[in-house]
């Protein structure tokens, strides 16, 4: 588990740090982006008025946070059963944390990540926790807020 991020590699796309302004972001996001299950997620993510993604937050034995986020599928469930398909026994490793949706807007040519709502299956997500991981492990130039 020591090689397991503590935040999803999504957060990490390129996509995040485009420093152009609104119309060539959204430019970018239409055409410049190729096809990969990345370009629907991040579609999604970014669409004004939309809830964005779904995402999971987990704690391991020692209390430390994971975050993880929907690529495809339709529930917080999607992304365990898509941990499980890459290997990771998550009932064996993780304590659920609840979840919740993750968007993103644009201000003055950078993104901000609004992480709120609460899942239907596991609940609202430990605010303190998501606050603790964010701020350990998310890249210091991707601004977030929690809601």
């Amino acid at each position: 588990m020591d090689d397991l991020r503590q935040v999803d590699g999504f957060f990490e796309h390129a996509a995040h740090k485009h420093r152009g302004n609104d119309e060539e972001f959204r430019e970018y996001l239409l055409f410049d982006l190729g096809s990969s299950e990345d370009v629907g997620t991040l579609r999604r993510m970014y669409a004004p008025g939309s809830f964005g993604i779904k995402f999971m937050l987990l704690a391991d034995a020692k209390g430390n946070g994971y975050v993880r986020v929907q690529k495809g599928g339709k529930s917080h469930k999607d992304i365990l059963y898509r941990m499980e398909r890459e290997g990771i026994d998550v009932s064996a490793m993780f304590n659920l944390k609840g979840g919740g949706d993750v968007s993103a807007i644009r201000e003055q040519g950078k993104s901000r990540f609004i992480f709120h709502g609460a899942s239907d299956d596991f609940g609202k997500f430990d605010r303190e926790l998501l606050r603790q991981t964010l701020e350990q492990h998310l890249d210091k130039d991707l601004p977030y807020d929690i809601r």
